[in-house]
């Protein structure tokens, strides 16, 4: 096992190289960029949604992207075209290896559906409060819907139920976490993910138990319809540049239930195009703020599988994702309290080392501890999710106060 982490070492260093460089570069363009722009900024996004109709729909697409602080309309639809495609590819009867999208099940419709479902509900019942600042419309369409439809299968009363409790009930949990988040001076997904998600899946699962229409997906797996794909070749671990860089790359859209290498590559270059067509339109609009996300998360999770590789072949897969989105969430944080640390190349490399070492292992034991509680009542994905996703809000609060105590010191 040394050899192997040894042997993976070596793409490692080229990636934390490559990421250092990449953040220079971008740090250094991004001027150029912000004073040539070929895309709305997130200030119109915000002031355009309450009248335009075009910039409504523009936001609820740019959701897919929001549980990674992102917020980019070309990366959302890159996300969701190439999603769609490479479901397509996988299921089109030939030999095919790549991690399977959405797992190697025949479900990705009816979680999408499930998730545009959730955000368009949330938009039309509490999109107005956008006027007054930023509102969490997102959480539908990453969550606790696309969960449902993973265990109980994609016929359309799964998908729309699951998509409209989610809306309705997600998103005053999400406001309420949102309120809490800031009076106690944490990020918020810390605080969505333990009651927004963690909660509120709970709830939306119990409504679910009680629907009429529901009770039979609910009872009988058979009526779920779930059928797996059976040609494709799931890349296993194994210390080689090529599965290293597949999982590095699936890792990106891990958290949205994607979980592909392919869909991951092309939306971190789609996320990278907004950038490049004005840095004012993705991640709120904070500058420079994205150079510091996309380099630290190259850094974090190419370190989190070196160091979890032992784990991930013994279990067959683990939670090295969890690194990535430390990473997408960490600096987000910083940036929107004013802290121009993030700008700092050393503080993005401890923040992703620290991401790297402590995100995977949190997870794997909070969250353990919360599914033999979950997994007594509720069931697949939903019972991932209502255990999994506290035990990710924990593991990022504690970098984020792990990265304070840096500040403190001094050394940024």
């Amino acid at each position: 096992m040394k050899k192997e982490k040894v042997k993976l070492a070596v793409p490692m260093v080229i990636i934390w190289c490559a990421a250092i460089l990449l953040f220079m570069v971008m740090q250094n363009g991004e001027d150029f960029f912000a004073a040539n722009p070929k895309l709305f900024d997130y200030v119109t996004w915000t002031t355009e949604y309450q009248d335009n109709i075009l910039y409504k729909i523009f936001w609820i697409i740019g959701d897919w992207t929001e549980c990674q602080a992102y917020k980019s309309l070309p990366g959302a639809l890159a996300l969701l075209i190439s999603g769609f495609i490479f479901y397509g590819i996988m299921r089109n009867g030939k030999k095919h290896k790549m991690f399977p999208v959405l797992g190697p099940i025949n479900l990705f419709p009816g979680m999408v559906l499930a998730g545009f479902t959730g955000v368009i509900v949330s938009n039309i019942l509490f999109g107005w409060q956008l006027q007054f600042g930023w509102i969490p419309t997102f959480l539908a369409c990453a969550s606790i819907p696309g969960a449902v439809v993973i265990t109980y299968g994609g016929h359309w009363k799964v998908w729309l139920t699951a998509g409209i409790l989610g809306g309705v009930i997600q998103y005053p949990l999400s406001y309420l976490s949102l309120q809490i988040a800031n009076k106690i001076s944490m990020t918020p997904l810390v605080v969505f993910t333990i009651i927004a998600v963690g909660l509120g899946g709970a709830l939306i699962t119990e409504i679910i138990r009680l629907l009429p229409w529901m009770k039979d997906v609910i009872k009988d797996e058979s009526a779920r319809g779930i059928v797996p794909v059976e040609t494709l070749e799931i890349p296993q671990p194994e210390a080689s540049i090529s599965w290293y860089l597949r999982r590095m790359m699936a890792d990106f859209t891990e958290l949205l239930f994607f979980g592909n290498e392919w869909v991951g590559l092309i939306y971190i270059l789609a996320l990278v195009l907004s950038w490049a067509m004005n840095p004012a339109h993705i991640a709120y609009g904070i500058p420079y703020l994205f150079p510091a996300m996309i380099a630290g998360q190259f850094m974090a999770s190419s370190l989190s599988i070196v160091l979890w590789y032992g784990t991930y072949k013994k279990r067959g897969g683990f939670n090295t994702y969890c690194a990535n989105e430390a990473m997408a969430v960490v600096p987000v944080f910083f940036g929107t309290i004013g802290v121009t640390a993030f700008t700092n190349i050393w503080f993005i490399v401890a923040m992703a080392v620290i991401s790297a070492v402590l995100c995977p292992w949190i997870v794997d034991k909070v969250g353990g501890l919360l599914a033999k509680l979950t997994s007594k009542r509720y069931e697949g994905a939903v019972a991932g999710v209502t255990s999994g996703a506290p035990a990710l809000g924990i593991s990022i609060g504690v970098v984020t106060l792990l990265c304070k105590g840096l500040l403190m010191t001094g050394l940024f």
